[in-house]
């Protein structure tokens, strides 16, 4: 009789097993400002979401980006630093958004009255919010991990219980839907850079179109950022890709 070959069956298995596994999704968090401390009534909080097969080609272009422009690979991109000498890097960089079809979602609160909440409250209401986008936004057909930029050193617990009601609410009891949820500081990942760009301008339009914001004191360099945004977007053909849901906080 002819006997089964062992290494082959464990082959054969490892490959179903590679198959049948979920696309992998992984989502790069970051918020506009420290709401507590800013004094703007606004507050943006922007989800960026990227297939793992496409991240390898996306953090090669980033880091060619920036070495055509002569920053090093450690040098952070911050939307709070867009500069005139830099303008054409920060749009180029914001343009891999749309060259690799990422989605982006966000969250903009305005009229937010900061003299109701207690100090003590600020963090839970960005981790509630995130806990409402990202439980809106992910599908139990993909699996997921999520970065979420470091505010402090206190987000541990928190990024716990965030996971706990995310896993709770889609009955991933064995977290084969989010696989894991950790901070990150923004400076090392080119993603959470990315997501802060976005969410950056995300809420300077919304300081523009919510608090009449006046454009003459919106450097010249963001201006010209926003517009290229705007453009970009009026060529998207899936205008879902890049959502902005706000809400009056004031009603």
């Amino acid at each position: 009789m002819n006997t089964i070959d062992k290494k082959l069956i464990e082959k054969i298995f490892h490959e179903v097993n590679i198959n049948n596994r979920k696309e992998l999704i992984k989502i790069y968090c970051d918020e506009s400002c420290h709401l507590q401390y800013d004094k703007s009534n606004i507050l943006v909080l922007g989800a960026l979401f990227c297939h793992e097969k496409k991240l390898k080609k996306i953090k090669n272009e980033f880091y060619s980006i920036k070495t055509k422009y002569h920053l090093t690979s450690n040098h952070e991109i911050k939307f709070t630093n867009v500069s005139k000498s830099k303008i054409k890097l920060y749009c180029e960089l914001m343009n891999l958004i749309f060259k690799y079809d990422l989605k982006y979602v966000a969250y903009g609160l305005y009229h937010f009255n900061k003299e109701i909440l207690p100090k003590q409250q600020f963090d839970t209401l960005y981790y509630n919010l995130y806990e409402n986008l990202l439980d809106k936004e992910t599908n139990p057909k993909f699996c997921y991990k999520i970065y979420i930029d470091r505010k402090d050193t206190r987000g541990f617990n928190k990024l716990k219980t965030l996971n706990e009601h995310l896993c709770e609410s889609k009955a991933d009891i064995n977290h084969n839907i989010i696989l894991s949820i950790n901070e990150v500081e923004s400076h090392t990942n080119p993603l959470i850079q990315l997501s802060d760009l976005l969410t950056g301008l995300m809420g300077l339009y919304m300081k523009l179109k919510y608090e009449k914001y006046d454009i003459n004191l919106v450097s010249k360099n963001k201006q010209v950022l926003l517009l290229s945004l705007l453009n970009s977007l009026s060529k998207v053909e899936k205008k879902e890709k890049i959502s902005l849901q706000v809400m009056d906080m004031s009603k």
